[in-house]
């Protein structure tokens, strides 16, 4: 099987690749696409020179979903470099979190419940925030003045959020705006008058009938799961994950569900949900 590798520069990659598969032919298949990975990003420079090097770039490819088997590679090749087995660990999948499969479900089943559910579950995967922080959240905490937004949730915590979770936002916010008037600040809202802000176990019940929909169990600890392996996937370190989910620190560095048919929630938009539902 062939394959165009290319390493940092200084380094020459086909008697890099030919030494090592010799002394190690079962391992060469790995090995090589782990270094055509290498080669397409930036910020790796000293992958093949030094132990910091190397556990950064380890941890990077583990992230983008790397396997047990090229975990076990690169483990052998990083000693025949002289640099030592890699520090960094392959993490167990947090079982809280959603499956592919059960993101799609809850996805679709969210959209046939209408904008108000379906905005509500896009922003609790995208940014973790609990029912008690989408109950209080107030149109002044919306920041849609350059795409895709913001949002700030609580006193402080101004989290991004992603083109999906926008256009499920302004498809609600058109629709509750032919429901309220002005003088209701409240992003969510009941469905029938006299139009108040939702309680936080309200909202809670919203998230828990989507999941009954799926059949799947849909509490706040599977959402923030879901969303904090999100995030992780997305290549942001432990300590930006934790900022960005309001943690003190970070509690852990899950590896995300990984597989062609994993859903890209936040590169599909409302529409595209609808199709897969």
């Amino acid at each position: 099987m062939g394959f165009d590798i290319r390493v940092p520069v200084g380094v020459s990659a086909a008697p890099l690749l030919a030494g090592f598969a010799a002394a190690f032919p079962a391992q060469r298949v790995p090995i090589a696409r782990f270094l055509t990975w290498l080669a397409a990003r930036r910020g790796y420079e000293d992958a093949l020179d030094s132990a910091a090097g190397r556990d950064l770039a380890v941890s990077g490819y583990l992230r983008a979903g790397a396997v047990d088997s090229d975990l076990t590679a690169l483990r052998v090749f990083y000693r025949w470099l002289g640099l030592g087995a890699p520090a960094a660990r392959r993490a167990p999948p947090d079982e809280r979190a959603l499956t592919a499969e059960q993101e799609r479900a809850v996805l679709g089943a969210a959209a046939r419940r209408g904008s108000r559910a379906y905005a509500l579950l896009l922003l609790a995967l995208d940014t973790g925030a609990g029912g008690a922080e989408l109950a209080a959240l107030d149109l002044g905490a919306l920041d849609l003045a350059e795409w895709p937004g913001r949002i700030t949730l609580g006193a402080d915590r101004t989290v991004p959020v992603a083109a999906a979770t926008r256009g499920a936002l302004t498809a609600w916010l058109e629709e509750r705006r032919l429901l309220t008037d002005a003088e209701v600040l409240a992003v969510f809202v009941t469905e029938y008058a006299p139009h108040r802000r939702l309680a936080h176990r309200t909202v809670a019940e919203i998230l828990r009938g989507i999941g009954a929909d799926a059949e799947v169990e849909l509490g706040h600890h599977v959402l923030r799961s879901t969303a904090e392996q999100r995030l992780a996937r997305s290549g942001l370190t432990p300590e930006a994950v934790a900022d960005r989910l309001g943690q003190r620190a970070a509690e852990r560095m899950p590896l995300p569900p990984c597989g062609r048919e994993q859903l890209d929630l936040f590169g599909d938009s409302p529409a595209s949900v609808l199709r897969h539902s």
